[in-house]
């Protein structure tokens, strides 16, 4: 059983530091009343008064920010997460967060229900989002309503990464759209929490690698648009790099040939519901290219 959350944050410069405390960490203490376990806060950042805003709500450790291989910011991102899976006490719940990210109110308390029915780590999406920039209010909402939130105010890469007009070089999450539904797939998804109970580390991006320390049934995706949920505020002037056409069938089945492991297989196996019912169809293609994969894996056996 969980004992505790040591809620993971890495947030530096100038920019990220007034972006969280003005669009994100609201909904984080909304998040954080839910709650039934104790919490404390591991922050790495390169100005120690910015501990200042979680006082009364968090403990906080400051510590600084690790350095950056070859000026990668990511590099830096994933060495702060991986000391918080190191240094985390046995039993705790390690939150691995980024400070652009909006949380639903039951972020938190739908990760603990979970953990106690005995998953050990948790995947969530995390749609990119541009609505803060635009002077929209930080949303404190519940699941299904940050997600229409987030989609509504769609960053460029996720209008993108819809199929099938979209054309992104990066195909790692898909977004299929009909009048009323909306379901994501992903190779790639964010591991929102995971229950240290093991020694835990990864190799390159921490959504990339850190589920190979766990076997499939020991982690919960999320699919239902009322569970939690998580939102991305990206800056508009960030992209991914764009295909001369349209994505297809033929061509997201070689980008999950070409980037995905078994694992990342797995996760798309999911239909996560955005908006509207899970019974819907728009989203045929993405179990096309899964067939398609099965049995290329029969025919190499």
């Amino acid at each position: 059983m969980p004992d505790g959350w040591l809620i993971a944050l890495p947030c530096w410069g100038k920019k990220y530091r007034e972006r969280f405390a003005r669009d994100c960490w609201p909904s984080w203490q909304a998040a954080l009343l839910w709650r039934q376990l104790p919490a404390r806060l591991l922050l790495h950042t390169d100005d120690p008064s910015f501990a200042d805003l979680f006082a009364g709500v968090l403990p906080v450790e400051v510590r600084p920010v690790p350095p950056q291989h070859r000026g990668s910011t990511h590099g830096a991102f994933a060495d702060a997460h991986r000391e918080a899976l190191r240094d985390a006490r046995m039993g705790e719940i390690v939150a691995i967060q980024n400070a652009d990210h909006i949380l639903s109110i039951e972020a938190f308390a739908g990760a603990e229900r979970r953990f106690r029915m005995g998953k050990k780590l948790i995947m969530c999406a995390g749609v990119r989002t541009v609505g803060p920039l635009f002077g929209a209010a930080p949303p404190i909402l519940a699941s299904a309503d940050l997600l229409q939130w987030a989609m509504h105010h769609a960053h460029t890469i996720t209008q993108q990464s819809t199929y099938p007009h979209g054309q992104s070089g990066v195909s790692s999450v898909l977004y299929f759209k009909d009048d009323v539904n909306t379901v994501m797939r992903a190779w790639h998804l964010h591991p929102f929490a995971v229950l240290k109970d093991r020694a835990l580390t990864f190799e390159g991006t921490v959504d990339r690698d850190l589920p190979d320390n766990f076997k499939p049934h020991e982690i919960h995706v999320v699919t239902s648009k009322d569970e939690l949920a998580q939102a991305e505020i990206s800056p508009p002037t960030r992209h991914f790099a764009l295909r001369p056409d349209a994505m297809t069938e033929d061509y997201l089945y070689w980008w999950g040939c070409r980037h995905a492991s078994e694992m990342h297989w797995h996760f798309f196996e999911h239909r996560i519901v955005l908006a509207g019912s899970d019974e819907t169809y728009c989203d045929l293609m993405a179990d096309r290219v899964l067939a398609r994969h099965r049995r290329a894996l029969v025919e190499a056996a």
